[in-house]
């Protein structure tokens, strides 16, 4: 019985077939770069996590504004430890989310790059507006 050229080269060393390898290779990519995304929320979310605290530590007010945050969300995020934040950091969702609402507000702030001191205060005039706006949904006093 002779084996011709063909089936030398489906044969693999393991024994499977080819098409399998090629599946369960698939799987592991997609495995390892859903654990990288993953890697990368959780980072990111330290990160904002870290800088909220810092805001919160350096100017209380400012940093209740910025951030949208009545001051019970305030006083417990910025009595939280490291390791409280790291726990609260491992969750697989963004904690922090994108501040303008639609793309024309995007579109705006990147079309007055021609006067930079403009656009930052279009910026944050756009920001303070959407908190606002949140703040009355919520039944608070803006």
């Amino acid at each position: 019985m002779s084996i011709s050229f063909h089936h030398i080269k489906t044969i693999r060393n393991d024994g499977r077939a080819p098409g399998l390898a090629v599946a369960r290779d698939d799987q592991t990519t997609q495995g390892i770069m859903m654990s990288s995304l993953l890697n990368d929320i959780q980072s990111v979310n330290l990160s904002y996590l870290l800088l909220v605290q810092r805001l919160l530590v350096e100017d209380t007010e400012m940093a209740v504004v910025r951030l949208g945050l009545d001051q019970e969300m305030a006083d417990l995020l910025s009595g939280m430890s490291v390791s409280q934040l790291v726990s609260l950091s491992s969750c697989n969702q963004l904690l922090c989310e994108l501040a303008l609402d639609d793309a024309s507000q995007l579109k705006g702030v990147l079309q007055g790059g021609r006067d930079q001191d403009f656009s930052a205060m279009h910026t944050a005039m756009l920001l303070n507006a959407r908190q606002n706006d949140a703040g009355l949904r919520q039944g608070g006093v803006s």
